[in-house]
């Protein structure tokens, strides 16, 4: 059976990234016409978050075989936590763009793959195949939510009130991460780190952050 206190933090993380993917077409009219704008715009920032978030995941792992897994994922959830407060303050597109597509982007990379890892490292047998659906399910309600109560959000108070529901997630993750320590998951999570010797490839990262490598 899995362990259902980790797999809820997790599980959340995963819900919390799909939302914001999710909310922010469904919000997309009304921050046009807040900026006097274009679609256009909100699409390619859409489109610029997924590239970043791709092209950051070798320095991420790199940094994960470094420092750990764990405080790599704690350092990314503070840095989305100040990404989307930058968003839903943001008091132009410019800043908006930069704020959603690259410091979350760059924050969701390890909030993206730890919880999977996590999965992987974890359970076994049928509880792996479980955990994994779980979090495909998360996923899935995460982006749906996104849409539908971020629309609702939008149009009954303000687009930029559409991202506290993700906040307040990002929240509970942070108070339920103690203490990291314990495999016996008297914490939220493993201490999932798995360091490694070998130098950071820093070029490397950068090249392929910018889509050169």
């Amino acid at each position: 059976m899995m362990r259902g206190f980790p797999f809820r933090v997790i599980g959340l993380t995963v819900w919390m990234v799909s939302y914001n993917i999710g909310v922010l077409p469904a919000i997309m009219p009304a921050i046009v016409r807040d900026f006097n704008s274009s679609v256009g715009v909100i699409q390619t920032v859409l489109v610029l978050f997924s590239l970043t978030t791709a092209a950051f995941a070798p320095t991420t792992e790199n940094l994960c075989r470094y420092f750990g897994r764990t405080p790599v994922f704690l350092m990314g959830l503070v840095l989305y936590g100040l990404g989307i407060g930058f968003t839903a303050l943001s008091p132009s597109i410019a800043v908006l763009a930069i704020s959603f597509a690259v410091l979350t982007g760059l924050a969701a990379t390890p909030l993206v793959n730890t919880p999977w890892t996590f999965v992987d490292l974890v359970y076994r047998g049928k509880t792996e195949e479980q955990a994994t659906v779980g979090l495909i399910v998360m996923s899935t309600l995460g982006s749906l939510m996104g849409s539908l109560l971020g629309g609702f959000l939008a149009s009954q108070v303000g687009w930029r009130w559409a991202f506290v529901p993700s906040l307040i997630a990002l929240i509970a993750i942070w108070v339920r991460r103690r203490p990291l320590r314990a495999v016996a998951f008297g914490g939220a999570l493993p201490n999932l780190s798995l360091y490694c010797e070998q130098p950071i490839d820093w070029v490397g990262g950068l090249l392929s952050f910018w889509g050169w490598g």
